[in-house]
């Protein structure tokens, strides 16, 4: 069965331990890696493949505009998910 795989991009702890705990609840989906930092996201893209991720638009480096832009570069394919709290 192919799982869906979901990176998540999120400054905040708590937010963070909350969408890993829905994710983890949900069949056919997996998170693959979670992370607060926008240069990691990019990292983890140039080497592995994800079909979705949920990024928060304001990140304590750069913003969610501007890794929009880098995850299109490296990583056509993914489905972009923002999330503003």
């Amino acid at each position: 069965e192919d799982e869906i795989k979901i990176m998540l991009v999120e400054p905040d702890v708590r937010t963070r331990e909350v969408y890993c705990e829905v994710v983890a609840g949900q069949k056919g989906m997996k998170l693959v890696f979670a992370t607060d930092q926008q240069a990691q996201a990019v990292d983890y893209l140039r080497t592995q493949e994800v079909d979705v991720v949920i990024m928060e638009m304001e990140l304590a480096e750069g913003d969610g505009i501007g890794l929009l832009d880098e995850i299109e570069a490296v990583e056509g394919a993914c489905v972009p998910i923002v999330a503003n709290s």
